[in-house]
């Protein structure tokens, strides 16, 4: 495993910083069948789900314009769209350089 890249965000509601560090690492197993999601991710139904490239880069673009465009109902999922978007770029230029 290795650290990909990190991103300091501010929040001005919460008058937090949030720093977030993004690491790499191989997948052993896709397939596990054991639930390791928290009661709050399964309340709101989120989930892991594994996409081809392509995919990832349509889904991730358009959460991050939606949050330009404060289209994204939930105040901490706006930062983290962005971020995530971030961290698959760097990600894309890393693997491509290589």
């Amino acid at each position: 495993m290795a650290i990909l890249t990190s991103a300091t965000e501010f929040r001005f509601r919460d008058a937090q910083e949030y720093y977030t560090t993004c690491f790499v690492g191989d997948a052993l197993d896709i397939a596990g069948t054991e639930d390791s999601r928290t009661e709050d991710e399964k309340l709101h139904n989120l989930h892991p789900i594994w996409l081809p490239v392509d995919k990832a880069r349509l889904v991730l673009e358009e959460q991050r314009e939606r949050a330009k465009n404060s289209d994204i109902p939930f105040y901490n999922t706006a930062f983290n769209a962005v971020r995530d978007a971030l961290f698959f770029s760097a990600f894309l230029e890393q693997n491509l350089a290589q």
